[in-house]
Formats: structure tokens, C-alpha cells, sequence
């Protein structure tokens, strides 16, 4: 037997007879030392030990026999070293996993640190140093076991919730060290779907996912809620940590699993304020990654539409019965705006469009549309020179009437600050066209059903500056062009808006086309670009 192999042997020994002499635990922990050492710096050794599967039979055999009933009976040093010696084997496993982690999971080694962990916790303080040295230490070796492939036994899942709840349980401060070890394991594991099946049903998930993860990590340490906060998109000067990256990740997995529709209802149901935050999380990570396949399409559609559709009934209703009120208008135009965008960034998708056609989704915009241009306000406000200051503000109806109701102002406009209040749904009118524009593009049959749907006139009349919805008229004019290329009756339908000064002149020949009168006066729309 090797020398190594034999130092694994007699910490088997000293671990099973739960001796508690603290010198042979300093001696065996010098030992363990050195062959940890070699196990880091040394490749040929670290591949030797790690494919060789004695060695790792040792290292199970060490864990089984370590587990003590009671140990509150040895003294506070022999506690100390007895976890420290614990670490020591979790480090060379490690180490050792780096190269090769297939015997491990043959045996089912993370079961037993599970475990292993969760009976160190009867003694001691939780937030012990050598208790989170050992915590770290597992965690590190189970991320080098998991980083190819992930192994979840259902039978150990109460086990493994329980070890992954653990830093819950601690202040804050003392989880520094283990934040980067616990996300990179903690994505391992969410890329098995039988792990996010079970742990989205767990009864301490809120306490994991939104507790620690969600409000302490990501509001704490890391930038991905000042970007949600202040822009739509990832700024290209802004660095993203180790920490924001596996986050992400993390987050742009669990938006694509099944398990997450009935989690998220949940959440608006019972703690909207955790909604929201995910709501904004997913639409950041959406609106940021350019590659998905289509399973993953379609179930981030699944979730995503299903809110959209129920969120525009619910807006519908609020216009319906005049309701005016700020904090249920807050809650809808989030919902409205973040669904909305995470549909416009995926329409670049051809599946996302088949999506959103099949369920009808272009009627459902096209109705929603019509009710904002029916309720909201248009609003252009006064600037200085340099665009800096806003020197006084002008409201109008859909019809560019100026306001009668200065109450109705009010409650849509924050006249002290002269910011636009959620009242009058910001930006929602604007992702809805762009939405339009990119379902019409080049797509004879959606090119009519917008005008069948009443949509081509409503677009058409957002031709202008509104401050409610910065660029609208941008977006606009591209929509009509889509609508009307090579679409006989689209232009038809225009040219006697036209006619009936409905349609601006103006817009449609930014759009590319001139009214142009036949012989038998009968009016037509020509192409400019011809």
C-alpha cells in the first residue's frame, strides 16, 4: 500500500474510534497537509489519485466512519480539530475531483457530505470560523465533482435543501467567504431538471432563492439590481463581476424550466413585491442573451405571455371603470413594460413570432393598444436650449386636443418634479408597436390582420413626439413601412385616411410614400423609394 493511501487509513481509524487526543489529530493533520499540498501543485499526482479508485473508496470510507453521535462530549480543541481534519479531507477530494470526478459520483460522495455537514451543525457555533472553512470546503468540492455533470439523488434531496439552507441561518457578514463556492454549486445543481423540480416546491425556497440569493447576494454584492433599477440594458461600460455573471446564468436557467410558471404565480399571488423583482431579474437576463434554443423560447414565452394576457384584461378593466389609482397603476405598468420587452427583444426570433400568432397575441396587442390611445395622454414638455431643464409641459388628448380636465393632468403628470407618473403607462404604447413592426416585417398575412384588427390607424396616428413614449413616432413610421411594402390594400386603406385628412401627409412621406391621384381622381399611395 502506498504511503498516501496509508494516510487516508489512519485517519479512517482515528475518525471511527472517535478518538479524542488532540495530538494525534495534529499528527495526522500534518500528514494530510503534505499530500493535499502535492494533490495542488502536482498534475501527474493529482491524475494518478484521482482515477484510481481505491483511493477514493478510502476517502468515501474516511466520510462514512467520521460521522459521530455525540462528540458535545470532547473538548472544545478536539472539536476544532476534528472539523479541521474533515476540511482537510474535503480539500484533497477537491483536488483530486478537478481531474476526475466520475468514481465520486459513483459513489455518491455528496449524499454523505450533505450529511456529513448538517450532524457538524449540533456542535458548535453556527458561524464558527473552521464550521465555515468547512462549509467552503465542501461546497468547493462539490462544484469540481458537479462541474460536468450533475448528479441529484431524490433520496437525499431533504439532506441537500438543508445544507444549502444553512447560511440562512447566519448573519449576513460572516457569509463573505462562501458566496462564490455556494453560487457556483448552487448552479451546478439547477441545471438538473429534477433538482428545480423539487427545490422550486421545497418550503424554505422563498428563504434560499429570494432570502439569500435574491435580496442579501444581489443587492449586496452584486451590480444586477442598480442596472435593472437604471436602464433597460447592459451598459457597455459596465464590468460585470464573476458574482453578476454566474448569477445571470443561474437566473437564465431557472427562466427557462416548467417549475418556474407555478413558482412565479405564487409569487404575484402572495408577495408581489418578490414578483416584481424576478419579474425584473428575468427581463434583464432575457433582454441580454442573444442565444436560446427553442425549448427554451417557448417556455420563457410560456410564462412571460401568460402574465402579458392576464395583465391586459386587468388593464382593460382599470380604464373600464376609471379607477385613477396610482398603486394599482404601479403594478400593472410594471408587469406591462417588463413583459412587454422581454416579447419585444425575443420577437428577433422567428419561433417567438409563431408563438405569440398562434395565441393570438397580435389581436390581444392590437386591443391594448387601442385602449391606451383611447385613455392615455400625450405629453411634450418644454426644455431648455441644452435639453436639460424642463421649463413647462403641454397635454393632449389622443386627437392632439389640449386637455380640458387639469385633474386629469395631475394624476398623470408629476407637475413639482414634471415626471410622468405610471398612471399614464409610460413606454407601453411604443413597445407594443415595436412588437407590431416585427411581426408585419415582410409578412403578407400580419400585414393585413393589423389592418383587419384596427391597428394600421391607431399606428398611424402615434406618428408624432410624445414624451410618454420617447422615439414613438420612429417606430411608428418604421411599423407603416412594413405594413404598407407591396400591400395594395394597406395603401388603399391609408390613401382614404388620407383623403379624409386623418393620415399626415408629412408621416407618410417619412415613411416613403406620396399620395398620388389617377386620372379618374380616384387617390392611391406611390412609393417614393420606387
Amino acid at each position: 500500500m502506498s504511503e498516501k493511501k496509508k494516510i487516508l487509513q489512519d485517519i479512517d481509524r482515528l475518525l471511527s474510534e472517535a478518538n479524542s487526543d488532540p495530538q494525534l489529530y495534529h499528527d495526522n493533520l500534518g500528514l494530510l497537509n503534505d499530500f493535499v499540498i502535492e494533490t495542488a501543485n502536482n498534475t501527474a499526482i493529482r491524475d494518478k489519485f484521482s482515477r484510481d479508485k481505491e483511493t477514493w473508496q478510502l476517502i468515501k470510507t474516511i466520510l462514512v466512519n467520521s460521522h459521530v453521535e455525540d462528540i458535545s462530549v470532547w473538548s472544545a480543541e478536539v472539536i476544532f480539530l476534528y472539523k479541521r481534519l474533515l476540511r482537510g479531507v474535503f480539500i484533497l477530494a477537491r483536488n483530486l475531483a478537478v481531474s476526475g470526478s466520475e468514481i465520486a459520483q459513483e459513489l455518491l460522495l455528496q449524499n454523505i457530505a450533505y450529511k456529513i455537514f448538517n450532524n457538524s451543525l449540533k456542535v458548535g457555533k453556527l458561524d464558527d470560523g473552521m464550521q465555515l472553512a468547512l462549509y467552503s470546503a465542501i461546497l468547493s468540492f462539490l462544484h469540481n465533482m458537479s462541474s460536468k455533470s450533475v448528479v441529484f439523488d431524490r433520496s437525499s434531496s431533504k439532506e441537500l435543501f438543508e445544507f444549502l439552507h444553512f447560511p440562512v441561518k447566519l448573519n449576513y457578514e460572516y457569509t463573505k467567504d462562501i458566496l462564490l463556492p455556494y453560487l457556483l454549486y448552487f448552479k451546478d445543481l439547477i441545471q438538473h431538471d429534477d433538482f428545480l423540480y423539487y427545490f422550486l416546491r421545497y418550503d424554505k425556497v422563498d428563504s434560499i432563492l429570494c432570502g439569500l440569493i435574491l435580496d442579501k447576494i444581489m443587492r449586496d454584492e452584486s451590480q444586477i439590481f442598480e442596472i435593472v433599477s437604471g436602464t433597460r440594458i447592459v451598459s457597455p461600460d459596465v464590468n460585470l463581476s464573476d458574482i453578476d455573471m454566474i448569477l445571470l446564468r443561474t437566473f437564465a436557467l431557472i427562466s427557462t424550466h416548467e417549475s418556474f410558471i407555478p413558482y412565479l404565480e405564487d409569487k404575484e399571488n402572495n408577495s408581489f413585491n418578490i414578483f416584481i423583482d424576478l419579474l425584473k431579474l428575468m427581463q434583464l437576463v432575457v433582454t441580454n442573451i442573444d442565444s436560446w434554443d427553442k425549448f427554451q423560447l417557448t417556455s420563457i414565452m410560456t410564462w412571460t405571455y401568460k402574465i402579458f394576457e392576464k395583465n391586459a384584461d386587468q388593464i382593460k378593466n382599470y380604464f373600464k371603470n376609471k379607477l385613477e389609482n396610482e398603486e394599482i397603476a404601479k403594478k400593472l405598468h410594471a408587469k406591462c413594460v417588463i413583459t412587454l420587452d422581454i416579447m419585444a427583444k425575443l420577437c428577433q426570433f422567428n419561433h417567438v413570432q409563431k408563438f405569440i400568432i398562434s395565441y393570438k397575441g397580435l389581436d390581444q396587442l392590437i386591443s391594448l393598444l387601442n385602449i391606451f390611445q383611447d385613455n392615455l395622454i400625450r405629453v411634450n414638455f418644454t426644455k431648455t436650449s441644452q435639453a436639460s431643464d424642463i421649463t413647462g409641459v403641454k397635454a393632449t388628448n389622443k386627437l392632439g386636443e389640449k386637455l380640458a380636465k387639469d385633474s386629469l393632468i395631475e394624476e398623470r403628470i408629476d407637475l413639482i418634479n414634471m415626471k410622468i407618473k405610471e398612471t399614464n403607462f409610460p413606454e407601453c404604447k411604443l413597445l407594443i408597436i415595436e412588437i407590431i413592426a416585427m411581426l408585419t416585417h415582410e409578412n403578407r398575412e400580419i400585414q393585413n390582420q393589423v389592418r383587419e384588427l384596427g391597428g394600421l390607424g391607431v399606428i398611424l396616428s402615434n406618428c408624432v413626439i410624445d414624451d410618454n413614449d420617447p422615439f414613438i413616432k420612429e417606430r411608428s413610421i418604421m411599423c407603416i413601412k412594413f405594413l404598407l411594402k407591396d400591400n395594395k390594400e394597406n395603401q388603399n386603406f391609408v390613401a382614404n385616411l388620407e383623403s379624409k385628412r386623418v393620415a399626415n401627409d408629412e408621416t407618410l412621406q417619412e415613411a416613403g410614400y406620396e399620395v398620388d391621384i389617377s386620372k379618374d381622381g380616384k387617390l392611391s399611395l406611390k412609393s417614393t423609394n420606387q
